[in-house]
């Protein structure tokens, strides 16, 4: 297992103190029919409202940026024109990656795209220097998280150079818990 990494933590810690702070209406947005109404999980909007509230959390974070949906086509080192939801890093040096993260509703669990994922992250980790990589699950059905447990697993084990955590936020108001972590 590689070393822990105190900046890596330390923006872990953070990010799970953010989970708790994101609100109903950015966790599950209410949708309009002409008989009722339901939430659903909507990435974006969870995504955005996450983004939001670590910016607001962030105290001291050093040299790091938080970035959301970088486009890496046409980066000179980073092929596959790859888009992680975010990164947390010092632009313009490939030196200090610290942290790429994926972020994805229980209920898109398709294996085929939790696998692409899972390979982005291990790429980032094991060809780009990204100190650790986060997958962050959102929502509630029984079971599920099961599912990105095991192909995370499957995917991310024996990573070399890095840290691998997989991030459970079940509820609105709570934080986020670790479900594994390679």
């Amino acid at each position: 297992m590689v070393p822990k990494n105190p900046d890596f933590e330390k923006f872990l810690a953070m990010l799970i103190e953010t989970t708790g702070q994101v609100e109903d209406t950015y966790f599950q947005v209410q949708t309009a029919s002409e008989n009722e109404s339901w939430g659903m999980y909507k990435e974006r909007v969870y995504c955005y409202e996450l983004y939001h509230q670590l910016r607001n959390l962030r105290s001291d974070s050093g040299p790091y940026v938080l970035m959301g949906e970088i486009d890496k086509h046409r980066h000179k080192f980073i092929s596959g024109g790859v888009v992680p939801d975010f990164v947390f890093h010092v632009p313009g040096n490939m030196d200090d990656n610290l942290v790429v993260m994926e972020v994805k509703r229980i209920d898109n669990n398709e294996k085929e795209k939790i696998e692409v994922d899972c390979k982005k992250l291990r790429k980032f980790v094991e060809e780009y220097a990204y100190k650790g990589a986060i997958y962050l699950v959102f929502g509630d059905e029984d079971g599920q998280i099961d599912k990105f447990r095991e192909i995370a697993s499957q995917n991310l084990n024996g990573l070399k150079n890095g840290t691998f955590v997989l991030l459970w936020h079940k509820h609105a108001y709570e934080r986020a818990g670790k479900e594994l972590r390679l």
